[in-house]
């Protein structure tokens, strides 16, 4: 039941940067990697690291090319203006209406504590900030009197937003292209499609749920187009309760995504679904075309999902027979595999007995570039291997080494390429260093590498924080 509540309930949330986001992304032609540690890093397949970037880097994403790539940073935002310009047409209207019925209930409320009004709860700190700065830009004149010294909590409230930046790495050096957009709260997830010309990211929803400003009940899609290197102005909403993480399709039109259907109090309904975002011509379509759905689903905001060339589909779900109760659901997710044609059917991508001797966390899996292999992480920093065709598995960390208090996991395992995985080993592993958890590159023929044996130790702690 751990795992199960580990992985539904969402205690691996993160305020940016996606659910466990690779803090070693390699790029597709896995010649080097993106190192997030206490600022960002560079390093090759022999270790030689350089350091792009001061200030922390939540998320990073490759672009196809393995010269271009994303990055998610943080940034103020304080002056309503400007959030208005960052929001989507339906958010903004959304936050207006929120602070709408926030002034009405000020203006005939004698409540002097503001978070305890009705209109307040529910909302994550981002969405409460909006609404303070819109009305301390249109209500000024009415509210200040009525507030008096609370009204400081208005006139300087701000929101910790969040930037997408375009790069690239010359010589060492990351080269910032332009910023392509910035948001108000945390951006979860961004991947540019594979021919480069749109861009999609999720965002925090709104509300907040046990206290926390991650929702287990999904994130916001958005997407927007890339033209030549640049930014068109305008992201379009797509949806407002989807996982955190999605896929392109191969040809860059479509996106596939979890989507909730059904929210209970003990468990969420949903879907994956196709969604028709782009002409032929790789042209952002409005309005995008009409979901269509893959397969019938438990949701939850963390699975993984993934959208092969051939165009098969595989994600990671709970198997359920309906009916039953939140009290007899299964504890541990399962890879499935859908075939493409017309008749296309859901599967099991892998014999029950591969399950027995991997890590717990099958929902956050990361598959091979070859799509023969996937890696799985564990709730203490086990890393497993299996391989699709046999079921045999492989465990290149095979215990858990991380103390029972830790929030996360260690970082998950990245592929350099379809035989080489990267990994956090533990100290004293044969594999690394006696003191310190050390970054290798694990291959499946059992040649393996530890590439950060000349890393500082700031770089190591800085992988490892939570």
């Amino acid at each position: 039941m751990k795992s199960y509540l580990f992985a539904l309930l969402g205690i691996l949330g993160l305020n940016c940067g996606g659910c466990l986001p690779e803090k070693i992304c390699w790029s597709p032609d896995g010649q080097q990697a993106l190192v997030l540690a206490d600022g960002l890093y560079v390093t090759d397949a022999k270790g030689k690291l350089n350091r792009l970037k001061e200030s922390r880097v939540a998320f990073v994403s490759w672009f196809g090319d393995s010269k271009r790539f994303l990055a998610v940073d943080s940034t103020d935002m304080a002056k309503w203006d400007r959030v208005e310009r960052a929001l989507p047409p339906e958010t903004e209207q959304e936050v207006i209406v929120l602070a709408e019925r926030f002034r009405s209930e000020i203006i005939r409320s004698s409540e002097k504590d503001l978070g305890r009004m009705a209109s307040t709860q529910g909302l994550s700190s981002s969405t409460l900030g909006m609404m303070k700065m819109y009305l301390a830009t249109k209500h000024a004149e009415e509210l200040k009197p009525k507030l008096g010294e609370l009204w400081r909590e208005f006139g300087g409230a701000k929101v910790e937003g969040s930037r997408i930046i375009m790069a690239h790495v010359e010589n060492g050096q990351a080269k910032a292209d332009q910023e392509v957009l910035e948001y108000p709260g945390g951006i979860l997830h961004v991947s540019a499609s594979p021919d480069g010309k749109l861009l999609a990211f999720t965002t925090q929803s709104l509300t907040k749920e046990g206290g926390s400003d991650v929702s287990s009940t999904g994130a916001r899609l958005h997407v927007r187009q890339l033209s030549q290197g640049q930014a068109k102005t305008g992201s379009q909403l797509l949806e407002t309760e989807v996982s955190w993480q999605f896929d392109w399709s191969p040809d860059s039109r479509s996106l596939l995504y979890y989507t909730a259907v059904g929210r209970g109090k003990d468990l969420n309904t949903g879907s994956i679904v196709k969604r028709r975002v782009a002409s032929e011509a790789g042209e952002l379509i409005g309005p995008p075309g009409q979901t269509e759905e893959v397969a019938a689903v438990l949701f939850s905001p963390f699975a993984r999902l993934r959208w092969l060339p051939d165009g098969r589909i595989i994600f990671s779900s709970v198997r359920v027979e309906l009916p039953a109760t939140a009290g007899t659901l299964p504890t541990n997710f399962t890879l499935f595999v859908i075939h493409p044609g017309n008749a296309a059917v859901v599967s099991k991508l892998l014999p029950d007995l591969a399950y027995k001797t991997l890590p717990s966390l099958v929902l956050m899996f990361r598959l091979s570039p070859d799509a023969q292999w996937v890696s799985v992480p564990g709730e203490k920093g086990e890393v497993g291997i299996v391989e699709l065709k046999t079921g045999r598995t492989q465990s290149p960390v095979e215990k858990g080494w991380l103390p029972e208090n830790r929030y996360m996991p260690a970082p998950p395992a990245s592929w350099r390429s379809a035989r080489e995985l990267c990994v956090m080993v533990p100290p004293g592993s044969p594999l690394g260093s006696p003191k310190r958890p050390e970054v290798v590159l694990y291959g499946l023929d059992g040649k393996h590498q530890c590439i950060s044996k000349d890393w500082p130790d700031n770089v190591i702690k800085g992988l490892m924080s939570e």
